[in-house]
């Protein structure tokens, strides 16, 4: 039972998200087996007490208490108060929550005593504390990468008034496009949605072979799944884009591969295009498709620029990794 509790809370940030892996961290004394001052987790401080204090302004996160210097944090003190109340989400009385901290008081001052004396070496509880780390630092990874694209490329992405004509005037015809469609979509099986395409050249309907998809009878007179209506040209998936510049009236695109295991078969229904459309109406989508198109670029060249200048070592190929466990008790 305990171990399936564990999950829930710290599995992939569950039901308490960050707060939980935070205040488990904290419990479990820092971010850093052994005095580890490189963990990416997060720094120690020098004394190898604990976790070395931020600005509680900065991350809106109060201390509540040092104990030899080492804060204790409301996130920390939620943290408890959740575990040991389900109901701790919709508040907890005050003197609840004086008692939770004056235990968590009496917790950081023994695990700093632990520390002392060297058991923050103990192989089990390295070994309990990376499974813990874990959903933490890839939380960090993730977010302070993002972070760090997107504050690098914002003035990059940025285009004036007259590139945003230059760009109009180059795609005019597709600007001003609205456009009815439908598509295929499969999800992970890039071989079944060839054999459709095939299907479709050798000449099935596109309607027919999509159905396929839907083994159940669709109501009377409902709309077909596959039938996406009239688009305009900024409303349809980056990666229909370029096959949809170069299709006429009743053209089905090849196989267009998007993220996340994604293919599709798109077929061009009827194409209008209206003259009454203008630069300046257009002007805040292009802003918006403008920026998106060149981050898309500047972040790839980012990360992988950033990747060139680190000093990478593989210490050992990972081979078949098993599901994570939680460590025994």
């Amino acid at each position: 039972m305990r171990r399936t509790q564990a999950r829930s809370r710290f599995g992939a940030f569950g039901a308490l998200g960050a707060l939980g892996a935070l205040g488990a961290l904290a419990l479990l004394g820092g971010t850093g087996a052994c005095g580890d001052s490189t963990a990416p987790a997060g720094p120690r401080s020098t004394s190898g007490a604990g976790p070395a204090p931020s600005s509680s302004a900065a991350s809106g996160d109060d201390v509540l208490a040092t104990v030899n210097g080492v804060p204790i944090r409301m996130s920390e003190l939620q943290f408890v108060l959740a575990r040991k109340d389900k109901g701790a989400g919709k508040g907890v009385e005050a003197d609840k929550a004086k008692a939770a901290l004056d235990e968590l008081v009496e917790l950081e001052a023994a695990r700093q005593a632990a520390v002392g004396a060297g058991l923050d070496a103990d192989a089990e509880y390295v070994k309990k504390l990376r499974f813990l780390e874990a959903p933490f630092v890839h939380f960090q990874r993730e977010e302070l990468s993002r972070l760090y694209v997107r504050r690098e490329l914002a003035a990059k992405g940025q285009a004036d008034d007259a590139e945003l004509r230059k760009y109009f005037d180059a795609r005019a015809a597709d600007l001003k496009s609205q456009l009815q469609l439908m598509q295929i979509l499969v999800r992970n099986d890039e071989a079944k949605i060839r054999d459709m395409k095939k299907k479709i050249d050798a000449g099935a309907s596109f309607e027919e072979v999509a159905a396929t998809l839907f083994p159940t009878k669709l109501p009377e007179g409902s709309k077909t799944p596959w039938d996406l209506g009239v688009m305009r040209f900024t409303q349809v998936p980056e990666q229909w884009r370029e096959a949809l510049g170069k299709m006429k009236d009743g053209d089905v695109s090849d196989v267009i591969v998007g993220p996340k295991g994604r293919f599709w078969l798109v077929k061009l229904v009827k194409r209008q295009v209206s003259d009454a459309v203008t630069f300046e109406q257009m002007k805040p989508e292009l802003v918006d498709l403008v920026y998106a198109e060149r981050v898309a670029g500047l972040a790839e060249k980012t990360k992988a620029e950033l990747r060139k200048k680190a000093d990478v070592v593989y210490v050992r190929e990972p081979g078949a990794i098993p599901p994570p466990r939680e460590p025994e008790d």
